[in-house]
């Protein structure tokens, strides 16, 4: 298999977990009625995200790179908030804090940061990456949304908000991976966003109906 095959499988892999955990999600509230999200979402969130942040340090993306960064985060604080994070161990709990720091610092050693930051730069006037950096930040910022009601709440939920950003978000990612100024089709993203646009918009729909217990 080839490193861009590798790379693809890698993408692909990551994004049927994040389709997975909105499989998991959507489920729930439809047979529970209810907003709290299960465990599963959230491991399967912190997963996901991890390869897929290995994902965008191996195609040298800057826009991946730094939306999941966030994210990832706040997928461990929400499982702090449901008190599965303890169950981890320590060990284990120190793997899943260092390990995107770790992924960065090697990033920035061998320097492979010049490359992703150049086209980017370089790149500054396209319309298309503007909506990617944009789709990008609200997918980050949907989690940081989320965040402020657990935080408030002392509840790990999705809010009706979350799923209006995330549906805008998907949008403009879908076109960014469509359209990429300097690296062409994503394949990857193309087939995430497309899917996962459909659960949005069902879970917008659904969401204001459902209660919060």
């Amino acid at each position: 298999m080839s490193f861009d095959a590798a790379v693809l499988v890698l993408g692909f892999g990551a994004q049927a977990l994040f389709g997975l955990r909105l499989i998991v999600q959507l489920v729930v509230a439809e047979r529970k009625k209810t907003a709290i999200t299960p465990t599963l979402f959230w491991y399967l969130s912190l997963v996901a995200s991890f390869l897929f942040l290995v994902y965008g340090f191996l195609r040298n993306d800057l826009v991946v790179v730094l939306g999941q960064i966030v994210s990832y985060y706040i997928y461990i604080r929400n499982l702090q908030i449901k008190d599965e994070w303890r169950r981890l161990g320590i060990p284990l709990q120190l793997i899943c804090l260092l390990a995107p720091v770790m992924l960065t610092g090697a990033w920035f050693v061998k320097g492979e940061y010049h490359e992703a930051w150049s086209a980017v730069t370089d790149n500054m006037n396209s319309p298309i990456l503007f909506a990617g950096f944009l789709g990008q930040i609200l997918l980050s910022f949907r989690f940081v949304y989320q965040w402020y009601f657990v935080e408030r709440l002392r509840k790990s939920f999705l809010p009706v908000g979350f799923w209006i950003i995330s549906v805008i978000a998907s949008l403009l990612v879908l076109a960014y991976s469509i359209w990429h100024p300097f690296k062409g089709t994503d394949p990857v993203l193309i087939v995430a966003q497309s899917l996962g646009t459909i659960v949005y918009v069902r879970n917008m729909f659904i969401a204001g109906k459902l209660k919060m217990d």
